[in-house]
């Protein structure tokens, strides 16, 4: 949390936005996510149905086309769009396996929230009231913010549960309960 510490005296100390971005760039999250996605990438490319498509005529080479030259803005920030290429294919599968992770991040996320709060000693928001609570004994108030600590946890996970079911119903995956 030395990020933290060089930018306390800069950001003011009860913008949750600026705490958010901390938790994101400082705690690894980007790293940690782009880095599993990647490896479902790679994993998904070895799998049999890419030298499959590829047979079946679509493209493989990852040349930029010639429409994105000379934009700079298209190299930054690609379509997520892959007519007529195999990674079109390889990006939905691995998309798809990588949802549940998303639930890991979050916790991640939440975590590094709490961590970063106590840690500047950031006044005003929850777990600087859960640490008063501890310090002061109030033990019904420890046990409510744990609580919500939980559900916020709970509902972020069932958000992600819902997303991943709804992706699987729009591609006939879904198994009957």
């Amino acid at each position: 949390y030395v990020i933290a510490y060089t930018f306390k005296s800069v950001v003011d100390g009860a913008s949750l936005l600026a705490m958010i971005i901390l938790a994101i760039m400082s705690n690894g999250l980007l790293v940690s996510a782009t880095t599993s996605f990647y490896t479902f990438l790679v994993h998904e490319h070895r799998k049999g149905y890419v030298e499959t498509a590829v047979m079946k005529g679509l493209e493989r080479e990852y040349a930029l086309p010639k429409e994105w030259e000379g934009r700079l803005l298209a190299l930054v920030f690609p379509l997520k769009a892959f007519p007529q290429h195999v990674f079109r294919h390889v990006y939905m599968n691995a998309r798809h396996q990588y949802l549940p992770v998303i639930k890991q991040h979050a916790a991640f996320l939440i975590t590094g929230l709490i961590i970063i709060e106590m840690a500047l000693n950031i006044q005003g928001h929850f777990c600087y009231e859960l640490l008063q609570r501890i310090l002061g004994g109030d033990a019904d108030g420890v046990v409510f913010i744990g609580l919500c600590i939980f559900f916020l946890m709970k509902a972020t996970e069932t958000v992600v549960d819902v997303w991943r079911y709804r992706e699987e119903m729009r591609y006939g995956r879904a198994e009957t309960v």
